[in-house]
């Protein structure tokens, strides 16, 4: 009997990425996590994978997220998985901090899995990403205004911590064939509320404009948006191993916290590689970048090619032009 589309997708993207050994599975309960962890047990004895999971109660839909827990927690032990639990404070969290509520359910929730993942000795952490949210996250970041980058949408692999991976195995199912799988499993998953709450941009382009282009333009649109994040996540790595080697010949030694940049080895490349090569010092250094607009690193360009003398940046970053070099850095 042929394996549903989840289990041979898990199976397959496993193999291809050398997933073998302890994973543990984030599960909420939800149908895309439940899917995730019933294809890992079935494919996992064969390829040498065993399975534990993770749950964590965000403590923001009352009496829901307890349900949830519980649901998880019989789930693991009829089936005698492993289960590590927790209660997080997101609300007091970002009540403490001024962040956003999402913000420090994911600092938080991350922070958990990366504890467990060391403790029971697991390289691999599991979501249940599937190809829906890839289309949602893709079409997200051309609404909100978006360069080649953003059309990666969301990575299938990506390192947590040192030692530990981030593996999304069913980023390329849809999620008819998950619900499909459950169905047939006789499972029901637990549903989120605020997941149908249309206020929020994501919800409506899940409900509203995702299902019209299916519609109305294309049925195969979730598709065709997985494809183009894959393609542009693959000419993203050429990108950046090419950005790489430039960085090292245009580098100079650190001061203290400021990055120190050649501006007459850069002048002599085109403005689309300097910009591609700032971007790439922003993410290493883990700088924000989420109020960098198209012009503000034009005037990075600028700044190297002499045309400015300094910059203030959003998020306390300065930019300052000494002598033959550029200095970055970024202030508490």
């Amino acid at each position: 009997m042929a394996r549903p589309p989840p289990e041979n997708a898990v199976r397959h993207f496993c193999q291809r990425e050398g997933v073998t050994g302890a994973v543990l599975v984030a599960v909420s309960g939800g149908p895309d996590s439940l899917a995730l962890i019933e294809a890992l047990r079935n494919v996992g004895p064969s390829l040498g994978i065993t399975v534990q999971a993770v749950h964590v109660n965000h403590q923001l839909r009352g009496s829901e997220s307890d349900s949830d827990q519980v649901f998880v927690e019989d789930y693991c032990r009829d089936r005698d998985i492993p289960l590590f639990a927790t209660r997080l404070p997101v609300r007091q969290e970002a009540s403490a901090t001024g962040q956003n509520l999402e913000a420090v359910a994911r600092r938080l929730r991350y922070r958990f899995f990366q504890e467990v993942a060391r403790r029971i000795g697991a390289r691999w952490v599991a979501t249940g990403h599937q190809a829906n949210d890839q289309a949602e996250t893709v079409l997200h970041h051309l609404l909100r205004g978006t360069g080649l980058r953003g059309l990666r949408g969301i990575a299938p692999r990506k390192q947590l911590v040192a030692g530990i991976e981030l593996i999304r195995p069913l980023l390329r199912v849809e999620r008819e064939h998950i619900e499909k799988m459950l169905r047939d499993a006789g499972l029901e998953p637990r549903s989120d509320r605020s997941n149908f709450d249309r206020r929020w941009t994501r919800n409506r382009i899940r409900h509203n404009l995702l299902p019209y282009l299916e519609k109305e333009f294309n049925r195969r649109v979730v598709t065709h948006l997985g494809d183009l994040a894959e393609q542009a996540r693959m000419w993203f790595a050429v990108v950046n191993a090419e950005i790489a080697d430039l960085l090292r010949s245009a580098e100079l030694p650190r001061a203290g916290d400021v990055v120190v940049l050649r501006c007459d080895r850069l002048r002599k490349e085109p403005a689309s590689r300097i910009r591609e090569l700032l971007r790439f010092i922003w993410d290493r250094e883990g700088w924000p970048v989420g109020r960098m607009s198209f012009s503000a690193w034009d005037r990075l360009v600028d700044l190297i090619h002499g045309r400015v003398a300094a910059i203030d940046l959003p998020q306390g970053v300065t930019a300052r032009r000494r002598g033959r070099v550029v200095q970055l850095k970024r202030n508490p």
